[in-house]
């Protein structure tokens, strides 16, 4: 597999770029913040769902509270058609209740596996960051070492930078477009020995 300069320089400016950027750790801190609303509104919810089941519970047991006194029989009717009313507008709230509920459920367990995906992602990148980034500036540092070169990226387009030997700067320039690799990487290693 050959690996051209230009693709060197797009490696190395990726590398300057990982090692000066700490994104993975502002995006996690701000996905777990977003878990702590997301368990705020979830708890919120199931705190008024469950004062409105204790809403509605008593007003249930008042409602067969006023049906124990003795009442005349053609009130019976009413205050039985009264009660189903009530059951009934009881029954689908709590309907609309368990729906809610099943929903928060259900975007709670999605969130908590969106929160595995993200601590494991956090997790790989840290451990690469612990392991590939020094091993990765420990080989980069060895070949500036070595070769002495300093390179310049700010042209995509060009193999571009300065030798460093003996007190001795040695600039070059050169077109991958124009010379081939094997030219390139002969002439950096004349000027570099």
């Amino acid at each position: 597999m050959s690996v051209t300069f230009q693709t060197t320089g797009e490696l190395m400016r990726e590398a300057t770029r990982v090692f000066t950027q700490g994104d993975d750790v502002r995006e996690v801190s701000e996905i777990m913040q977003l878990q702590r609303q997301v368990s705020d509104i979830h708890e919120q919810r199931e705190l008024a769902s469950k004062a409105a089941i204790l809403e509605l519970t008593a007003k249930l047991s008042a409602e067969e509270s006023k049906c124990v006194r003795a009442t005349p029989d053609n009130q019976h009717a009413e205050v039985l058609q009264n009660i189903e009313n009530d059951k009934f507008a009881l029954a689908k709230s709590i309907n609309h209740l368990d729906r809610d509920n099943q929903a928060l459920t259900s975007t709670m367990h999605k969130l908590d596996g969106d929160l595995d995906a993200i601590q494991a992602r956090r997790q790989a990148v840290e451990q690469a960051r612990t392991v590939g980034v020094p091993q990765n500036k420990s080989i980069v540092s060895l070949y500036m070492n070595i070769t002495n070169i300093k390179w310049d990226f700010e042209q995509d387009n060009l193999v571009k930078g300065f030798v460093t030997k003996n007190n001795d700067v040695r600039p070059f320039s050169l077109d991958p477009k124009v010379q081939t690799p094997y030219f390139i990487a002969n002439y950096l290693w004349e000027k570099s020995m």
